[in-house]
């Protein structure tokens, strides 16, 4: 559901981030934003198969690690970011925020 419940005119439906996002001027502030609201004391999350190649998220990796503070689901967080996750947590409740559409799946 991750992947396939956004909304048709959701940019990410049909694919993750354009790697070119970069080199926009907003792109890597909006990227930023999305990985750094995941706390550091989550021990799950739900896993997104991407097309993003193992290369761009090392790459990613390399150069956002320091905006993710759970280093140990440091992969996943960045790989939902790019598909345009970020997490959120209000009313006692944790979830993930679509970017695009607003869609909201709770973490659990």
């Amino acid at each position: 559901m991750l992947q396939s419940g956004h909304a048709d005119y959701c940019e990410f439906a049909n694919s993750h981030e354009p790697f070119e996002f970069l080199k926009k001027n907003d792109s890597p502030y909006l990227f930023k934003k999305r990985l750094q609201p995941f706390p550091g004391t989550l021990d799950f999350l739900p896993k997104v198969t991407s097309g993003i190649s193992e290369e761009d998220l090392d790459f990613l990796s390399r150069y956002f690690s320091y905006c993710v503070k759970n280093k140990k689901l440091q992969r996943e967080i960045i790989n939902l970011a790019v598909n345009g996750w970020s997490f959120h947590h209000e009313d006692e409740t944790d979830y993930l925020l679509c970017e695009d559409d607003v869609r909201q799946i709770p973490e659990r």
